[in-house]
């Protein structure tokens, strides 16, 4: 045994490391026993030398389980060969702060069989032991587990577990589900030991023979010590309340339900009274909630101008950045919501369409024939023409057309309005449905106010807000999430696929519309474009938009007082929403509104949508005083690799189409019929494994996109607005 002094802690302390052939019933007894000082249950084994443990009950009746408050976080070092072999040569599991090593499968497997021996539980009696993305270790780890019935497992898809249960007893669940985060983000956020970086090199070949410096278990320590200390998080936040939540949205769905509640009994209606008035306001069935969620729905509008992809913008171009505060809450507290079923209306023309859009919710599907764009932003995906012909894409957006068929609501038609031309006698109205209009549900929007005063009120003194914000942001994911298709499950050495409950069963409990979903990222969207389109209208031009922020090339006092009057307008609206809600206008006066995202930027450069780099200076929240900052956002490679491999000025010269990055990420191979091999004089075998390979990115731009892009730029359209200056 080794005592090890844990130097990335935030509060260090020391803690002891294990072999596993050290741990006796004896040494396990004192290991559980530790921390718990509290009886709500009894573990019954005369040979223990502990009787009590805290045991949360959680559920009710026949389908009521407790699970034991005992902390614990596993986690494996592997290496990978080649595509076809892949070994684990260390495991690690941390039980109450305390660290256990193994070598071998063998050994893990007798250990977790040790502590079922020790602890002795009833039949419905659980522990619950964290994975940080557990598909991983589930692919090296599923022949050797005891997984025997349907109810012991559940997973978000094949090979993503959310959890899997080892012979009726031990839980492995993934913590990234529940955190929704990186295990270095989740540390930041919830534990006092912080993940190490850089002390264990995973290009070496490594067999279980490998003796590791003190760094190197230091570094795997910290890996186990973090997931043993958000068990301890969870325990006292989740099943302390009798809940037993598998991800972040079902926490704070759960919280969402409790809310809805409260506020049922204020309203003098019960809950069942409540859901029926919803089943009314949701779609009727299956069938229409899909063409909601394929076609009218639409994610962030993303865009890179594609007047000046490739150029390199420097600190004289006076680029501004800006982001909207809580884009997506602000959408919940501020804009307007379908309040009543929606309702097919007979619409005989184009212009009696308009004017149901001013006052009305609408739906409605629009054949467009000879549409263009009119400005240098094409706002529509070719993903959500349900039609399209003789299109002209700018990166996979409708440049322009023979003919689109979409679905689109007010707010969409609106912008359509504003950055498309068409044919108009031609335009076919396939059907028009209309709702009236409401604020959103009070429960939803006073859930989401109450964690945003909260993450402003910690930021403002200095404290960390992290969980608080991570949970503002959830709030859109439970308004969008989609209803399940299949539940994915795994027992006797095979993966079981069966269809989910049916549509009407899903939305029984829900206490949201999917239409709220649909009117937040549509309202977002509207909320940003109108800013862009304003700024288009007074000469300025926008390099790139992404969701809630956007980059203004020239910025000026014309273009200031584009953000300036859009803000004044959220302000006039705050007032209002905060005088309905007697919410205190200081505690959310920022909330929807632009704000600066940089001081001053030096470098700019984009390749399209989510494909560039910036470097600017803001103030360091450390010294206060101007920093250098990087930014590297290209989808599909690590964040900042190319500024952390290159000097920064150097990455903008090599940021260029086709450019290819060699070993910038990880490929997987999954190998479901084991593997053997010798490594390095000894002999390693899996009865399955995942193999992660390097492998190289090639920036290349789209074929027919940069054909199209090339003869935009040859157009007097695209010379037009080359011009810079």
């Amino acid at each position: 045994m080794e005592v090890c002094y844990n130097s990335n802690a935030k509060n260090p302390y020391f803690y002891n490391r294990y072999y596993v052939n050290e741990i006796t019933e004896k040494v396990l007894c004192r290991i559980i026993e530790k921390n718990n000082t509290l009886e709500r249950g009894k573990i019954n084994n005369s040979k223990c030398k502990f009787r009590k443990v805290k045991v949360f009950k959680v559920g009710k009746g026949k389908y009521s389980k407790s699970y034991f408050d005992i902390n614990m976080g596993f986690d494996i070092e592997t290496t990978s060969i080649n595509e076809k072999n892949a070994f684990m040569w260390q495991w690690k599991l941390c039980i109450n702060e305390e660290v256990i090593e193994g070598r071998y499968w063998e050994e893990f497997i007798n250990l977790l069989d040790l502590i079922k021996k020790v602890i002795s539980p009833s039949k419905n009696q659980r522990l619950i032991c964290w994975i940080h993305n557990e598909g991983f270790e589930f692919q090296f780890l599923r022949k050797w587990l005891k997984i025997d019935g349907e109810h012991d497992s559940f997973f978000k898809e094949e090979r993503k577990p959310c959890f899997v249960i080892h012979d009726k007893f031990i839980v492995f669940q993934d913590s990234m589900l529940i955190s929704n985060s990186s295990l270095e983000r989740l540390a930041k956020d919830y534990t006092n030991t912080q993940k190490a970086k850089g002390d264990l090199d995973y290009t070496v070949i490594r067999n279980n023979k490998w003796i590791c410096t003190e760094k190197e278990n230091k570094y795997s320590d910290n890996d186990v010590l973090i997931l043993s200390e958000f068990s301890r998080y969870y325990n006292k936040t989740y099943l302390i309340n009798g809940f037993k939540p598998l991800t972040k949205t079902s926490a704070l769905n759960k919280l969402l339900v409790d809310c809805c509640k409260v506020w049922c009994e204020k309203n003098d209606l019960t809950f069942e009274e409540w859901q029926e008035i919803l089943d009314e306001l949701n779609c009727g069935n299956y069938e229409e909630y899909l063409y909601l969620v394929n076609w009218v729905y639409r994610g962030g509008y993303v865009h890179g101008n594609e007047s000046y992809v490739g150029m390199l913008f420097e600190f004289w171009h006076d680029i501004k950045g800006f982001d909207i505060t809580s884009s997506y809450p602000a959408t919940m507290f501020l804009q307007y919501f379908p309040m009543s079923k929606f309702e097919d209306v007979e619409c005989d023309s184009f212009d009696e369409l308009i004017e149901l859009c001013k006052t009305k919710c609408v739906i409605t599907q629009i054949t467009f024939y000879n549409i263009r764009r009119t400005t240098t932003h094409s706002i529509e995906s070719k993903s959500k023409c349900i039609e399209c012909e003789g299109e002209v894409l700018d990166n996979g957006r409708i440049r322009k057309a023979d003919k689109i068929t979409v679905a689109l609501t007010e707010l969409d038609l609106q912008s359509y309005l504003e950055f498309y031309e068409w044919d108009k006698e031609k335009t076919i109205i396939h059907f028009v449905s209309v709702a009236e209009r409401g604020l959103c549900f009070e429960y939803l929007v006073r859930c989401m106010l109450d964690f945003y005063v909260k993450k402003d009120e910690l930021k403002k003194a200095g404290l960390l807000y992290d969980i608080e914000k991570s949970f503002v942001n959830t709030f859109y994911g439970l308004c969008v999430k989609r209803l399940s298709e299949d539940v994915v499950n795994y027992y006797g050495g095979e993966w079981h696929i069966k269809k989910a409950k049916g549509y009407d069963e899903q939305m029984e409990k829900s206490v949201l519309s999917t239409f709220v979903g649909v009117y937040i990222s549509a309202h977002a969207r509207r909320n940003l474009l109108k800013v862009v389109y304003r700024l288009y209208k007074v000469g300025k031009t926008v390099l790139y938009v992404d969701t809630d922020s956007l980059k203004i090339l020239f910025f000026d006092d014309v273009a200031k007082k584009v953000i300036d009057d859009y803000n004044m307008e959220i302000y006039e609206l705050l007032k209002k929403r905060c005088e309905y809600y007697k919410v205190d206008i200081e505690k959310v006066k920022d909330l929807g509104m632009f704000d600066l995202e940089y001081d001053k930027v030096i470098n700019f450069k984009y390749l399209g949508a989510k494909r560039y780099l910036i470097s600017y200076l803001k103030k360091d929240k450390k010294t206060g005083k101007q920093k250098l900052f990087h930014n590297q956002v290209v989808a599909g490679v690590p964040k900042n690799l190319l500024f952390n491999r290159y000097y920064w000025k150097k990455v903008y010269d090599i940021f260029e189409d086709n450019l290819v990055i060699k070993d910038c990420k990880l490929t997987s191979f999954y190998i479901d019929d084991g593997c053997e091999m010798v490594v390095d004089g000894v002999l390693m075998k899996e009865r399955s494994a995942l193999s992660l390979i390097p492998c190289e990115f090639n920036l290349d731009i789209e074929e027919t996109w940069l054909l199209s892009f090339l003869d935009f730029q040859l157009s007097n359209e695209g010379r037009e607005f080359r011009i810079l200056g």
